[in-house]
């Protein structure tokens, strides 16, 4: 599944900025491509994503990208890079393999 964060301001910037994610890589660059993204916009940070202008948004919604909070992405962002614990029905775990939209269904 694709994932887009909701539009905040980034910084110092002017325009508002969100996130483009995935379960997978390949799905990740699939879908930036369906949406007209080139690979080399791709960031590899915590989690590897594309940032996205509201345009962009836009398109990835229309194209069936879900929406998601910002604190979802966050969380999720975290246990992918392992830099912190989450709380998930009641225990603590990394949950590295679980999926976003796992994540999502047990944040509910």
């Amino acid at each position: 599944m694709v994932y887009v964060d909701e539009l905040k301001y980034q910084n110092d910037s002017r325009h508002r900025w969100c996130h483009l994610v995935a379960d997978t890589q390949e799905e990740l660059h699939l879908f930036a491509k369906r949406i007209g993204l080139p690979r080399e916009q791709c960031h590899r940070d915590k989690i590897v994503h594309y940032d996205l202008s509201q345009t962009y948004q836009e398109r990835a919604l229309a194209a069936g990208a879900l929406p998601i909070d910002n604190r979802t992405l966050i969380r999720y962002s975290r246990q992918r890079s392992g830099l912190r614990m989450i709380r998930v029905e009641g225990k603590r775990d990394f949950l590295e393999k679980e999926s976003l939209h796992k994540v999502i269904l047990n944040l509910q």
